[in-house]
């Protein structure tokens, strides 16, 4: 890429498309009431030169000190990723493998066969459900009246 393209699109890939505040963006006027020609014109280069300067003049006097500290700050985040992190995730995935394999092994040994006996306790119990019409309600216990348990 040249530097005159650089240049000319300074954000390729869009990531401040939300801070553009044109004079349109941020002042309007309704059609019923109106300022005056020559205030709503000085009033629009007020703004847009005002604007213009002082973003010239942070951008001359701060961007090169932020632009270092956000290098330094990149490549303090990068040598951190590369050299601690990475090494550090790469020795507690192989740490966590032995616990894994013993928490497997517990589950297997233990949970396992309690959770089949007491499946097996459930699976005995049979649920029957009878609809009982209401000209013999009074003929039969409130006990035996919509669920039997066998």
């Amino acid at each position: 890429m040249s530097g005159r393209e650089d240049l000319e699109d300074r954000d390729p890939k869009r990531i401040n498309q939300h801070i553009q505040v044109e004079w349109e963006d941020i002042i309007g006027e309704p059609q019923t009431i109106r300022s005056p020609e020559c205030a709503w014109c000085l009033s629009k280069h007020c703004y847009h030169y005002s604007k213009t300067g002082c973003f010239v003049c942070l951008s001359v006097l701060c961007a090169p000190l932020y632009a270092c500290c956000a290098g330094f700050s990149f490549a303090i985040l990068q040598f951190e990723h590369i050299w601690c992190s990475g090494p550090c995730l790469i020795l507690l995935k192989i740490s966590c493998g032995t616990i894994k394999k013993f928490l497997q092994l517990c589950t297997e040994s233990i949970m396992i066969p309690i959770m089949e006996a007491i499946g097996y306790l459930f699976s005995k119990i049979h649920i029957r459900k009878s609809n009982i019409s209401s000209d013999h309600l009074d003929q039969i216990d409130i006990e035996k009246k919509k669920v039997q348990i066998v």
